[in-house]
């Protein structure tokens, strides 16, 4: 199978054709991430998450990695009874989310925390969570936080929830697992892959989109 980066220009023209079309608020995001190098998750893979808050009708999102807060409009517009809370360390990325999420009418859905993501994440109650995306895996570097930040989703995700993660592929190195961030993110991969109470897989959209759903306690039996 052809690698993302190797897909036919043509291909990936006809899925974005194929792919809801971003208004200009999206489309400004996109091309301040592609000029600025903002780590935002892809078109397609945006649209993917939007389908899947939408067939979730999730009460409470849980984002780790807010960036300019582009997958967070994606994320609300899935489901319009969702309120978000997502986590971002760096104060200007977090004033801008909070701007743009205002431009989109969503600012009384969504909370913007600053503070690091898994961290924040440990203090939220357990269950609240009907969606928890993960989208700092790329840029963690000790495998021992990628365990805790999963322990800690797992432990706020309800039963039934999903959990979301982006670059689940590692740009391709997550099979060579030569660098500290492929072998994190590898481990990311395992500890989701092994974990019982959760059905999961890897869509290989953008850079992998990682997507499992906990079973309900009568599913484990």
């Amino acid at each position: 199978m052809a690698r993302n980066h190797e897909m036919p220009p043509t291909l990936g023209d006809y899925l974005d054709r194929a792919s809801p079309a971003s208004d200009a608020l999206l489309e400004r995001l996109e091309q301040q991430a592609a000029a600025e190098h903002v780590p935002i998750i892809g078109r397609h893979g945006a649209a993917l998450i939007h389908l899947l808050a939408r067939i979730a009708r999730p009460e409470l999102i849980v984002e780790l990695g807010t960036a300019t807060g582009y997958s967070a409009i994606w994320l609300l517009r899935g489901w319009p009874e969702a309120r978000l809370i997502t986590f971002e360390v760096d104060d200007l990325r977090a004033a801008q989310a909070r701007q743009n999420l205002a431009a989109a009418g969503l600012a009384e859905r969504a909370e913007v925390r600053v503070e690091n993501a898994i961290e924040g994440l440990g203090r939220l109650p357990s269950a609240s969570a009907d969606v928890v995306f993960n989208d700092v895996l790329n840029g963690l570097r000790d495998e021992r936080r990628v365990e805790l930040c999963f322990r800690q989703a797992m432990r706020v995700l309800k039963p039934g929830g999903l959990l979301l993660a982006d670059n689940a592929l590692g740009a391709g190195e997550v099979l060579r697992r030569e660098t500290s961030q492929s072998r994190c993110v590898h481990r990311w991969n395992q500890l989701v892959s092994e974990q019982e109470s959760l059905s999961a897989t890897i869509v290989p959209v953008g850079d992998g989109l990682s997507i499992a759903v906990r079973r309900a306690a009568f599913e484990q039996r």
